[in-house]
């Protein structure tokens, strides 16, 4: 399956919310809202205020829809999680909506993402180098 891939900016936290209410499962415990991550107290800490200094994420793209994200935080002091390794490894989460599970979409996620948090490491956010990883991958 062809998609775009993009950096998850601030204005992407609603689909965020969304991709966080996929990645923990909570249909499966009978939530009813795609936005009930935003009332779960351990779930708010991915994306509440997203695009602060350190996060880093990807959204994959089917036209102009919105399909899947794979993005890191880090979580230390008072915003650890079950996930906590040290304060210098951030937690990555990760969704696709269901309708495309089993299409590649994750796997090409992923493997941006780790591009993309490499070249943030390294030179910054919002680099030229990011400019062009996303006209390579679109």
């Amino acid at each position: 399956m062809d998609i775009s891939i993009a950096s998850a900016r601030p204005q992407d936290e609603d689909f965020l919310w969304v991709m966080i209410y996929y990645a923990a499962h909570m249909e499966e415990d009978g939530a009813a809202s795609l936005f009930a991550a935003q009332d779960h107290c351990y779930l708010q800490k991915y994306v509440a205020g997203w695009g602060a200094p350190g996060d880093v994420g990807v959204i994959g793209y089917d036209g102009s829809k919105p399909i899947g994200a794979v993005w890191s935080r880090l979580l230390i002091g008072d915003n650890k999680t079950y996930g906590y390794i040290d304060d210098y490894t951030p937690e990555l989460a990760a969704a696709v909506l269901p309708e495309y599970i089993g299409e590649g979409v994750g796997t090409k996620l992923l493997q941006a993402h780790v591009i993309v948090k490499e070249i943030t490491n390294r030179v910054g956010k919002y680099s030229y180098l990011m400019a062009i990883y996303f006209a390579d991958v679109t």
